[in-house]
Order: C-alpha cells, then structure tokens, then sequence
C-alpha cells in the first residue's frame, strides 16, 4: 500500500466516501511528509470527529435494540411460563396474526402513497398536454390564414389536439379511478386496524384469564 501511495497508483475512493472524508484520506496519503496530519490532527479534525460520533451513535443504538429484544425475550419467556402448551400457541397464533396485520397496514401505506405519487405525475402530464394544447391551437389559428396545403396541416393539428383531449379525459378517468382505488385501500387500512386492535383486546382478555387462573391454582 506505501508502495502504492508513492507511485500515486491509489485507486479512486467509491462515491458513498463524502467529499469532506475524501479530503482528510487523500491529506493523510500526501507524499510529502511535512505536509502529512500527525495522528492528532487526524483524531481532531471535524469530518473525523463526525464520522466517530456517528459510529458511536450506531453502537449505541445496536446496544439499545439488543437490550429492548433481551427484555421483550425475558417478559415472553415470564408469560410464557404461566401457560400450557395450548394456550401459549394460541398467543403465538395471535402475535403472528397481528404482526401479518401490521405488514399489511404498512403495505397498503405504501401502496397508497405509490398512488398518489402517480396521481401527481398524472396531473403534470395533463397540464403538459394542456399547454400543448394551447400551443397548437395557437398554431392553428395561424393556420388558418394560410394557403389551402397549410390548412391541411392545420386540419392534421386539429385531429391531433382532439386526440390530446381524448387522451387527457382518460387520464383523468384514470386519476379519478385511482382516487377512488386510494380511498377504498384507506377504508381497508381502516378495517384493517380495528380487526388488530380487536385481536389485540382478546389475546390482552386470554392473558388475563390466564393469569387469573394461575392465581386461583
């Protein structure tokens, strides 16, 4: 790698490097070493300092989840404890139902916010096909006062504008299709949600009953 460096054969960074690191690395690699950071001024440098901050965080997030999971293992072991066999897979049934649930919820999510995405590209493709429009009924009046072969072009620009204005009803029968196709996949989201929370509220009743039992024995 010094070898490298000093034939200046170094290949390039890759583009997900940002610029302001690209600066330190290629500084720290500088043939000259008088003009080369000490180990100091590597470790005190701001882009340097950033970027292990940034890493610190990460850790620290990691840490954060592996300790929420270990506790969330721990109370599901504890419940888990107090069931029979039957019971605690009619939990794990419920859990996995709810959690299909959710996935589906947020696939819809998406699924409606992709619509509307369209829906808005839909509308900037009529209000291109509207100035279009303009433009060639501009061009037609022109048209109009020129000789008989100009007015067969102008004749060809009119089929063409009725053609636009065909296409831009679709594309708002389509819009309003997908409006509707929204607001249908939100009723869904809608049910959606109750029916988790209904789930929610029996398997929230069973484990009641479960540890009222428990209490009783």
């Amino acid at each position: 790698m010094i070898d490298k460096i000093k034939k200046n054969k170094v290949s390039e960074l890759p583009d997900w490097v940002s610029n302001q690191m690209k600066e330190v690395i290629k500084w720290m690699m500088n043939q000259n070493e008088n003009h080369r950071p000490t180990t100091k001024m590597i470790l005190s440098h701001d882009t340097v300092l950033m970027y292990l901050r940034s890493c610190e965080d990460r850790e620290q997030t990691k840490k954060e989840k592996i300790e929420a999971l270990n506790e969330r293992d721990l109370i599901i072991e504890e419940r888990n404890g107090l069931q029979s066999d039957y019971e605690r897979a009619l939990a794990e049934r419920d859990r996995e139902r709810i959690q299909k649930d959710r996935l589906q919820i947020e696939l819809n999510r998406e699924r409606i916010e992709k619509d509307r995405l369209q829906i808005d590209l839909n509308r900037e493709r009529i209000e291109k096909d509207q100035l279009q429009i303009e433009l060639n009924r501009q061009i037609q009046e022109r048209n109009a006062l020129q000789s008989d072969n100009e007015r067969a072009f102008a004749e060809r620009d009119r089929e063409r504008i009725e053609k636009d204005q065909l296409q831009i009803e679709l594309n708002r029968e389509r819009i309003e299709k997908d409006r509707l196709q929204i607001e249908l996949n939100r009723q869904i989201q809608e049910r959606n949600r109750i029916q988790s929370d209904k789930e929610r509220a029996l398997a929230e009743r069973d484990r009641e009953r479960i540890e009222k039992r428990s209490i009783i024995n």
